[in-house]
């Protein structure tokens, strides 16, 4: 019987984490009143101020200590009223505050603000909560407003949260939302940031229904909205969306800066691990600006929404860089979009706009559109990179457009199910960019094209085709006006695949890629999927024989 011997330092490992405890946290409650009324504001009702806080509760003892203390979750509890403009800034010159969680639960129209200097830090070790129910009309907005090179982050999750409700028969929901928004503020370096380790939740109480608003901010006031005018955002974990109602959910990539409507800078950068549920993606900015967003998803996440910008020629360049490469982003874009929408006419607030550039370097990034968004160029370039023309939104499966595309490595996928088929069309356009109208792939022999099988009602491929006198045909899968790819690569280079939605290979069916040509030039890739070829009767036959012969001959030689 083996013995097993625990050292002396072991067995100490063991003793202090049977004595550790886990890190323990005070709450502490605002105790000012929350309304602009109590103007002018003196030092008293800033965060700063250390008689400002009750421990436990409101009715606690006075803290008379700096709330500033990574130990403490701060409330921030009651009525919170804006009044003749003036807006409540009870975070005014945070200097490097770095606290736990932090908790808005306020009701009425709210405005709050925290401004933080040039290279300071505004840090939250635990979650940033912001609740608002405001019973009447008005909306709640959260701002953190960044000067200079000032650095905001959250260790924990962002909660944005509306739970308004109103009493049965009021209708009048209208401008009734909440806002998060990440500004830059004041002049001097332009590259103030902000950080979330965790996840952003958006959620309502599904109590009422909203209804459109009657200008451009208000609309979007009557939603839950998360928005950034910094120069880098990084939300490493994941944009939910999905609580949703008959409400809608904002990201705001670019908004108009409060203070500066004509920021002075340009370009931005936010990275997000990934973008889930139903809503809207906007570049609100009324000047053109340039966004680089990056996807670093470490699971698969889908989104479906529209896509609108306030400035038609704002840039928004997506890259798929994932940390997991088995991981995918999903982007169904629909073109019906209600911030158009104004007392039920057609009136452009946002205006729908494309994707300049799609680049995926690491996992599966998915790409469904309605059939008039022009796209910029495609790139794929790793190993582990796969783009997908359509996905499982069959309202977006269709032909997904672009002015070019560049292959390297990796693989390209094309949805389709029995009953509609997805197509990738390379086309020129108005473009007069060098490459414009081409489809280049860097080495056939290396490159992927999978089918990827969309099943409808559990349907199977196999039985489908059975159905279709087991051949489907799919048309022309990709369409191009130029290209360096010949007859013979298409036909014999290129690998095939016909796969399910986790890339998985379908048994029992087989593909073949054809070269569609006009004018003896190849403008386009044609694919047929049919039922894998069964050996005939004789054919088996004589497999078994040979089989037979050779078992005979190994005896012998035994």
């Amino acid at each position: 019987m083996k013995k097993y011997i625990l050292s002396t330092s072991i067995l100490g490992l063991f003793a202090i984490s049977a004595f550790a405890q886990e890190a323990t946290y005070t709450d502490i409650y605002f105790n000012q009143p929350l309304s602009t009324d109590y103007s002018p504001w003196s030092d008293a009702y800033y965060f700063q101020n250390t008689s400002s806080w009750n421990v436990g509760s409101l009715e606690g003892e006075v803290l008379n200590v700096s709330p500033n203390n990574s130990s403490y979750n701060l409330f921030i509890v009651g009525t919170a009223q804006r009044s003749g403009g003036t807006f409540l800034l009870p975070g005014y010159n945070i200097k490097n505050w770095d606290i736990h969680d932090i908790t808005f639960n306020l009701t009425s129209q709210t405005f709050f603000s925290f401004t933080t200097p040039s290279d300071k830090n505004f840090n939250v070790g635990g979650d940033f909560t912001a609740e608002v129910a405001t019973n009447n009309w008005g909306s709640g907005s959260f701002r953190l407003a960044l000067e200079g090179s000032a650095t905001a982050s959250i260790a924990g999750n962002l909660y944005i949260k509306n739970t308004t409700s109103f009493p049965e028969g009021n209708t009048k929901t209208h401008n009734n939302g909440v806002e998060f928004f990440v500004e830059h503020s004041g002049t001097g370096l332009y590259t103030s940031s902000f950080i979330l380790d965790g996840d952003v939740i958006m959620s309502d109480n599904g109590l009422f229904t909203y209804e459109k608003g009657w200008s451009r901010e208000n609309y979007f006031n009557s939603r839950i909205k998360l928005a950034f005018s910094v120069s880098y955002s990084e939300i490493k974990g994941t944009v939910n969306l999905a609580e949703t109602t008959e409400g809608d959910r904002v990201i705001d990539l670019f908004r108009n800066n409060i203070s500066d409507t004509d920021a002075k800078f340009s370009e931005a950068t936010r990275l997000f691990g990934g973008i889930n549920g139903t809503g809207s993606i906007l570049i609100g900015a009324t000047v053109a600006k340039t966004v680089d967003l990056v996807f670093t998803n470490s699971k698969s996440q889908s989104f479906k929404g529209a896509l609108a910008g306030g400035n038609t020629s704002s840039v928004l360049n997506i890259t798929m860089d994932a940390s997991s490469p088995k991981a995918k982003q999903a982007m169904h874009i629909v073109e019906d979009h209600a911030a158009k929408q104004k007392d039920g006419e057609n009136t452009a607030f946002y205006d729908n706009i494309a994707i300049s550039s799609v680049s995926v370097i690491n996992g599966t990034f998915e790409l469904g559109t309605y059939a008039d968004m022009k796209n910029g160029s495609l790139y794929i370039s790793g190993k582990d990179a796969k783009f997908v023309v359509g996905g499982a939104e069959v309202e977006t499966l269709g032909s997904v457009n672009f002015t070019s595309a560049a292959i390297s490595a990796g693989s390209l996928g094309i949805a389709f199910n029995q009953n509609v088929y997805g197509s990738l069309t390379i086309s020129a356009g108005d473009s007069t960019e060098e490459g414009a109208g081409s489809f280049y792939v860097a080495d056939p022999s290396s490159f992927t094209i999978t089918l990827d099988y969309i099943p409808v009602e559990d349907s199977i491929l196999t039985e489908q085709l059975a159905d279709f006198g087991g051949e489907m045909d799919l048309g022309t899968i990709i369409s191009f006006e130029e290209t360096n790819l010949t007859a013979e690569n298409i036909t014999n280079d290129i690998i095939v695949k016909i796969v399910d939605q986790n890339g998985n290979a379908i048994s029992g069916v087989e593909a073949m890629l054809s070269a569609i040509i006009d004018n003896d030039k190849v403008i386009g890739i044609g694919a047929i999927i049919s039922s894998a070829a069964v050996p005939e009767p004789a054919t088996v036959a004589g497999i078994f024989g040979l089989f037979a012969l050779a078992f005979v001959a190994y005896r012998r030689r035994k």
